[in-house]
């Protein structure tokens, strides 16, 4: 299954967030979690939804890779912690 995450930081971009959840569907994901929150933010409910959602066969896809997390260590977070919780 291919699992879509949108995200914008600031409630005024809806537009953004419609066109993210669009484009994401466009490219064939069947499920979309979005949210509105800065990327600042340590806990994203949406995102660590999509990641403990995920199976082996899955995909996680963004419009941006900005969308996810401000470095590959900050996306690393969420995807840690679930592993350790799927143990």
């Amino acid at each position: 299954m291919k699992i879509g995450y949108a995200r914008v930081s600031t409630s005024d971009q809806d537009a953004g967030l419609a066109a993210q959840g669009r484009d994401l569907r466009a490219a064939g994901c069947e499920k979309v979690l979005a949210e509105r929150i800065s990327a600042v933010k340590d806990s994203r409910p949406q995102l660590a939804t999509a990641v403990s959602f995920l199976c082996k066969c899955d995909t996680l896809a963004a419009t941006k890779p900005d969308r996810l997390a401000r470095s590959t260590g900050d996306l690393l977070v969420p995807v840690d912690r679930e592993r350790k919780l799927k143990r």
